[in-house]
């Protein structure tokens, strides 16, 4: 019995590139979030704008939808929600770290409205919004000192009046990056706001 092809990256190059560039369009074509993360990759050939612009025009999208995904399209609904953080973290995210954590504040935002588009009993929507708060702990390790003092501030104004949690989450992410001086300012602001 022959053994299947084991895929790796030299496996991969050994295709050639116009081989590569044939199969890739080939699945583009059939796989939207597929198309959205090739997209993205190409638009980041131009510069971390042309990427922040593809993003911002989803997340837009995002934020005014309303109407209700059936449970036959919800798979799909969740793989796109994937390939925009994808594209968020990967693309952008190593181009323009703060670019990134701005859009993933916003995307962490959307899921009030998801949330009441979605049956999401299995958790699996609330899996994608976890996997972005934590991107945003990572790339919050990636911003010097003048960006990470404006993250709790960030994270105040996009999601401060969030009712599922995730204020808190990003809090946790946020904390281990921050001065110890900027956390007591921070810390005294919450106090004083539950006063």
């Amino acid at each position: 019995m022959a053994r299947k092809p084991t895929l790796s990256i030299e496996a991969l190059t050994a295709l050639g590139s116009e081989r590569l560039a044939r199969l890739v369009l080939d699945e583009a074509g059939q796989n939207a979030p597929f198309r959205k993360i090739v997209n993205a990759a190409l638009a980041g050939t131009k510069g971390p704008e042309a990427v922040a612009k593809l993003i911002d025009r989803r997340l837009a999208a995002l934020e005014k939808a309303k109407s209700f995904i059936d449970w036959d399209k919800a798979k799909t609904f969740r793989a796109d929600l994937s390939a925009t953080l994808t594209t968020i973290v990967d693309e952008l995210g190593r181009a323009a770290p703060d670019m990134a954590i701005d859009r993933l504040l916003r995307f962490v935002a959307t899921h009030a409205v998801v949330f009441e588009r979605i049956d999401d009993s299995y958790g699996h929507v609330q899996a994608v919004y976890a996997n972005a708060v934590e991107a945003v702990g990572h790339l919050a390790g990636e911003v010097d000192a003048t960006a990470a003092e404006t993250l709790p501030d960030r994270v105040d104004a996009a999601l401060q009046a969030s009712s599922h949690g995730y204020y808190g989450a990003l809090a946790g992410a946020i904390i281990p990056r921050l001065a110890p001086a900027r956390l007591r300012r921070w810390d005294s602001t919450l106090l004083g706001e539950q006063q």
